[in-house]
């Protein structure tokens, strides 16, 4: 250890130190390399804790799924949004759209993306 460095010590399930670890490594980054990214993120922060909260809060809720179905409803009220407005600039009259489930509307969006490569 070098000069002016200082230990932490985290307990992390087994199965999240193991993905998490080959996740890193083929970003490039080690574990300790992960863990000064995060604490020199949290330094700059000093002066803005709700700022940190934020980011931490909203990495937390992702990583455990909390929140999921409301982001999920949020982006599926967009897409309905933005086909309205595009209606309205087209003067096209409503049409009933089909109702189809999150994976769905993420299947077709991937297949126009990718030009039917899924």
């Amino acid at each position: 250890m070098a000069k002016g460095d200082s230990l932490i010590t985290a307990r992390v399930d087994a199965d999240a130190k193991r993905r998490g670890t080959a996740a890193l490594q083929a970003a490039g980054y080690t574990p300790s390399q992960a863990v000064q990214v995060v604490w020199q993120y949290a330094a700059s922060c000093a002066d803005r804790p709700d700022e940190l909260e934020r980011t931490l809060g909203a990495l937390d809720r992702r990583v455990s799924g909390e929140g999921a179905a409301e982001r999920k409803a949020e982006a599926s009220r967009r897409i309905v949004r933005s086909l309205s407005q595009l209606r309205e600039k087209l003067g096209t009259e409503d049409v009933a759209l089909p109702e189809l489930s999150w994976r769905e509307l993420r299947d077709l969006g991937l297949e126009d993306r990718l030009g039917g490569a899924c």
